[in-house]
């Protein structure tokens, strides 16, 4: 058996492979039969899929409503949680009304409203290197600040 035949009885099986991250994987392939036949096959794993994306709500408190609160004037940085931990990407962060919350490209924010009932969503676009786009949503409400 050549290696053009293996590959398509390979193909045949239909096997999955996760990869856990980017490097060069080697398998020993063998096809044992009348003919015993094995080979090496590398395979390069360039990008790494992301399994989730998750905003980190360390420090946020909830209201009664379960709604994660923001208080008026605070400022500091979101932080997403991708996995797997070892993806490449890059993100970029949204605010769906930047007059009550301002965020920039790095994450940090400025809660900019004062209003009662003000609510916000903020959203972590992460795309990996193959240009693959997850996306994790927040919703928050303004709060007072705690005095």
């Amino acid at each position: 058996m050549n290696m053009q035949q293996l590959m398509q009885q390979a193909q045949r099986m239909q096997r999955d492979i996760t990869a856990k991250k980017e490097g060069r994987v080697r398998f020993n392939a063998e096809v044992v039969g009348k003919e015993e036949y094995s080979d090496m096959i590398y395979i390069t794993i360039v990008s790494v899929k992301v399994a989730s994306v998750n905003i980190k709500t360390d420090g946020l408190t909830k209201d009664k409503n379960g709604n994660y609160q923001l208080p008026y004037g605070s400022s500091g940085q979101f932080e997403i949680e991708v996995l797997p931990n070892d993806a490449v990407y890059s993100v970029n962060w949204l605010s769906s009304d930047t007059s009550i919350v301002n965020i920039v490209s790095n994450g940090k924010y400025k809660a900019v409203a004062s209003g009662n009932d003000a609510s916000v969503v903020i959203t972590a676009v992460v795309t990996t290197k193959d240009g693959t786009v997850v996306e994790a949503k927040l919703n928050l409400v303004m709060a007072k600040p705690a005095a």
